[in-house]
């Protein structure tokens, strides 16, 4: 009798251990519901379920809260407009800045993994030095002269532009070291912008020279790429350094020898 009840216990100890695991599930699944339960009674007595009172007129700056004048929507609509502007490239910017992080394992993985650190290194290395050499001499030289970012809102031109003759700019000469005028929001936003891309261009070269060169050579050449190529890739991409005429004239210039046609038309 005693055995019997002995495999008794040992039965029920058995079968209490199997559904243990499934008991506890289900406790969970209880107190998830009742949390879950608990916020949609929150969500019902909300202020505003629909969103119809949130962003009305009494959101938009004005001297009589609730009655803005003409002339405050506007102001109000082109702070919206320049925060969008600036949101998406600063976004976009961020987005850019993040292939730093591909190229790093890409360039990596296709080298020894004797060299693995240093391959690394120079991917991570070389935003550091272009960032010191972007911000001292290869903004002013590539965007001195650009004028006003008016699409995105800047209030500040950069209007500092080296010219050889009259239309044939060289390079700009403002905004070194992001100073005086360039110490404008959205020129630093579009600073960064310009940064990202020069990072990416230079961390071409770090892969085609993995496993090649030293490092003091590698210091070197990130100095000189975010100093100077920058310029060289927008005169040779867009026609201006500085927004001067180096290699490609305006568009109101050029002529298709054969026809004689002249502007836009001669392009095609």
């Amino acid at each position: 009798m005693v055995a019997s009840q002995a495999t008794r216990h040992d039965s029920l100890g058995a079968l209490l251990r199997a559904f243990a695991p499934l008991a506890e599930s289900a406790f969970k699944a209880l107190l998830l519901a009742g949390v879950l339960s608990l916020l949609y009674a929150g969500f019902a007595y909300a202020g505003d379920r629909s969103g119809g009172a949130t962003g009305t007129a009494t959101d938009v700056a004005a001297k009589i809260a609730g009655h803005p004048t003409n002339a405050e929507l506007a102001a109000e609509v082109g702070h919206v407009k320049t925060a969008l502007n600036l949101f998406f490239l600063i976004f976009g910017g961020a987005l850019v800045f993040f292939m730093q992080a591909g190229f790093a394992l890409v360039e990596t993985g296709f080298c020894r993994s004797k060299n693995a650190v240093h391959v690394i290194m120079t991917n991570f290395v070389i935003f550091a030095i272009g960032v010191v050499s972007y911000w001292t001499v290869g903004f002013a030289l590539e965007f001195g002269g650009i004028g006003t970012l008016t699409t995105l809102g800047a209030t500040q031109p950069l209007s500092g532009l080296t010219e050889v003759a009259h239309g044939w700019g060289v390079f700009g000469h403002q905004g070194f070291f992001l100073s005086g005028r360039s110490y404008d929001v959205v020129i630093m936003a579009f600073f960064f912008f310009q940064l990202v891309f020069m990072d990416t261009a230079a961390t071409i070269a770090t892969g085609a020279m993995a496993e090649r060169w030293k490092f003091a050579a590698f210091v070197v050449y990130g100095f000189f790429m975010a100093a100077t190529v920058g310029a060289i890739r927008v005169a040779a991409q867009t026609g201006n350094i500085g927004d001067g005429k180096v290699f490609v004239l305006d568009l109101e210039q050029c002529l298709r020898i054969r026809t004689g046609d002249t502007g836009s038309t001669a392009i095609g």
